[in-house]
């Protein structure tokens, strides 16, 4: 799941394209960004991660949430339980003392996010 610096010309030819779209029909940025940003990040991996499969993948020391716990996933691809009992794929572009900020996987796209660290329960990143 490599993220990497390479684009296809595919996925070149559909950012022009939007682009173009975006700058004759739409005004509003945080859509466009949204759009762009799903062309560009791939899907997430179509198989979820049971928590009890956290020390056989090497994470077991992630059920110690913090910023400094969290950092090592900026740019990748990560796996989150919240306390709530919700999981899902995020791709994290900042963490801060509070707060994990970045792009949650919603059914069939990403979508900015915003969420305390006190609301994690564990984590894996790949």
């Amino acid at each position: 799941m490599d993220v990497g610096c390479e684009i296809s010309e595919q996925k070149l030819k559909l950012i022009k394209d939007k682009l173009n779209y975006f700058n004759d029909n739409i005004q509003d940025k945080n859509e466009l960004l949204n759009e762009l940003l799903n062309i560009i990040l791939d899907l997430p991996t179509e198989f979820t991660v049971s928590k009890s499969e956290l020390k056989t993948l090497g994470a077991e020391n992630n059920t110690i949430v913090s910023e400094c716990s969290l950092e090592p996933c900026l740019y990748h691809y990560t796996y989150i339980w919240e306390c709530n009992g919700e999981s899902y794929w995020v791709y994290i572009t900042k963490v801060d003392a509070c707060s994990v900020y970045g792009w949650k996987w919603c059914k069939d796209r990403w979508v900015y996010f915003i969420l305390r660290i006190r609301r994690i329960d564990s984590f894996i990143c790949f």
